[in-house]
């Protein structure tokens, strides 16, 4: 969720998406809670990434980043190249 706050910040507004949403649902999955303190920073990310891509778009892009496997958003996370869906 980090990555994808600083791809928010960075205007990679796909990228912060895609690592935003598979963050949100590896704690839901796990039964934790984002860090109140790291709240704050999560929702501006999201809000952010919601801003800058098409309303469409978004939803796309966040899906797959829920659809994303841990191996698969920790690849992608690593590597900026790298697409979504490998």
């Amino acid at each position: 969720m980090g990555l994808g706050a600083v791809a928010a910040a960075q205007g990679d507004y796909a990228r912060a998406a895609r690592l935003l949403s598979a963050g949100d649902r590896f704690f839901e999955e796990s039964g934790a809670v984002i860090d109140p303190g790291d709240r704050p920073e999560f929702d501006r990310a999201v809000a952010l990434a919601k801003k800058g891509l098409k309303p469409n778009t978004f939803t796309e892009i966040w899906a797959e980043g829920r659809s994303m496997s841990r191996e698969q958003a920790i690849k992608y996370a690593v590597n900026e190249r790298q697409d979504a869906s490998k």
